[in-house]
């Protein structure tokens, strides 16, 4: 998480206040086609080296043909950008931008080829090395972006004749924030030799097409999620009817979406935490109880933070340039939509235990079809509105449709009194506050953090479970006892 965080807290203000909207646009949509092409060249091999390096005999053998199998993909790949380079970046409209696609080529093969040594180490339960090169990656990262964008701009004014300018080109602003990241992939790839070095480059057609077959449905429940997750910034310029404003508009979007981060880490780290905690107690006797004690636990806080965020918004506002400030009313739905992702994770645990998870695969390709349809409907009318909403609509259908099927398949008695008490109080805070445009009074703050404070005493004033339940969760290793 520490990444992603210095991510925004660092690297989303420096570049909303040096990119123009426009400019940051083509950074939203390029990373987006990265998200997408990250899952498609790794294509499930990740879970399958979990799944059938438990053979002991075969460990080291899954693992080197696992790794040789993306790294001839990889290796294909950047072939293949390289040589249809220029087609591609005309297709996407950046005729005189070559090298970006070039460079998105390079960090997603690199990235892609790390992935499976990064495997290796959760494998082993390496989480300090697998942490401090993750976080290594992005300081690399903030110093070559600073040293591109600031220093070396200032550096090479005064200093004309310097050896280090005559590397330093001037036109380049957009494409140095993809350089920074090729370079910072490659020192990844340095830092792992040691995991690279210990693969063998042995295949076996065999084995290869049992690990492809496993993770077949991996692969499509991955691509289905990521195309959820990304198709907004990738098509939202094509749907655009004024060409020349969609790169203005899809700048707009993308720094907005930023400051949703908080919500989005705190998904994040409680499905981490989550999934062992479901299997650890799925022969629990009240297993299903305790899932919906998790569940109404995590949208209280969920509404919490959304509250938060959302009531202080004159300070995580700061986080973008003024220049972004028009699309901060997209906050609110994205915020939800992330909340509706949080739902969804915690409530497919039902086909998870039942091993049909098929069924996950299925509804992520719905989420994908959803996606498409809706912002083809929605981003023409209303732009990068209409994207928002189609967020939040998606991952809102994907949550009820994952939580009917289980009720028919592996029935959760969630509680649902408390769950939409949580969610409406919350909500009505929110107009409320914006309604009476309590934002723009003097003691604004005052008035945000006592609305805050109110939610969480109605909270539990009314649901007197729910402070217990939470208590439980927190110390889950001693559930069982207390039960």
């Amino acid at each position: 998480m520490i990444p992603r965080l210095l991510n925004f807290v660092i690297l989303t203000p420096y570049y909303t206040r040096i990119f123009k909207p426009d400019e940051y646009g083509i950074i939203t949509e390029l990373y987006a086609y990265i998200i997408v092409l990250q899952v498609l060249l790794t294509y499930g091999m990740e879970t399958g080296y979990f799944r059938f390096s438990r053979d002991e005999k075969r460990k080291g053998l899954i693992y080197s043909i696992v790794q040789t199998s993306v790294l001839f993909t990889s290796v294909l790949f950047i072939i293949v950008t390289f040589l249809l380079g220029k087609s591609i970046a005309n297709v996407l409209g950046y005729e005189n931008k070559v090298i970006l696609i070039f460079a998105v080529g390079l960090i997603v093969s690199m990235d892609a080829f790390s992935a499976i040594p990064f495997a290796k180490l959760r494998m082993e339960g390496k989480a300090m090395k697998f942490a401090i090169i993750k976080i290594i990656n992005v300081v690399i990262t903030l110093i070559l972006v600073f040293g591109f964008l600031s220093f070396f701009p200032a550096y090479c004014l005064k200093n004309t004749n310097s050896i280090l300018c005559a590397l330093y080109v001037p036109e380049y602003k957009v494409e140095y924030v993809f350089i920074a990241n090729i370079v910072a992939s490659f020192f990844v790839l340095i830092m792992l030799f040691k995991e690279i070095y210990e693969s063998e480059l042995r295949f076996d057609i065999k084995i290869f097409t049992e690990l492809l077959k496993f993770s077949l449905p991996v692969l499509i429940a991955g691509i289905g999620g990521s195309l959820t997750d990304a198709m907004d910034r990738i098509l939202l310029k094509h749907l655009i009817k004024d060409g020349s404003d969609a790169m203005y508009q899809l700048g707009i979007y993308g720094a907005n979406i930023k400051l949703s981060v908080i919500m989005m880490l705190f998904v994040q780290m409680f499905r981490y935490a989550a999934e062992p905690f479901y299997f650890e107690n799925m022969y629990d006797k009240n297993a299903k109880n305790l899932y919906a004690d998790v569940m109404k636990v995590f949208v209280f806080i969920g509404m919490l933070i959304f509250l938060f965020v959302l009531l202080n918004l004159n300070v995580f506002k700061l986080f973008i340039g003024r220049n972004y400030y028009e699309g901060l009313k997209i906050v609110p739905v994205v915020m939800m939509s992330y909340l509706f992702i949080g739902i969804q994770n915690n409530a497919s645990i039902w086909y998870k235990i039942t091993k049909k998870t098929m069924v996950g695969a299925y509804i992520t390709a719905i989420g994908a079809i959803l996606t498409i349809v809706f912002n083809y409907m929605l981003v023409p009318k209303f732009g990068y509105y209409g994207a928002a909403v189609t967020r939040l609509l998606t991952f809102g259908l994907m949550a009820a449709i994952t939580i009917y099927l289980g009720n028919k398949k592996y029935f959760i008695p969630y509680r649902w009194s408390g769950i939409f008490l949580a969610i409406t109080l919350s909500i009505l805070f929110f107009i409320l506050f914006s309604s009476l445009k309590l934002n723009e009074s003097r003691f604004w703050f005052i008035y945000a953090n006592s609305i805050v404070i109110l939610y969480v005493f109605i909270i539990i004033t009314f649901d007197k479970q729910l402070r217990k339940e939470a208590f439980k969760l927190s110390r889950y290793g001693r559930y069982k006892d207390q039960k």
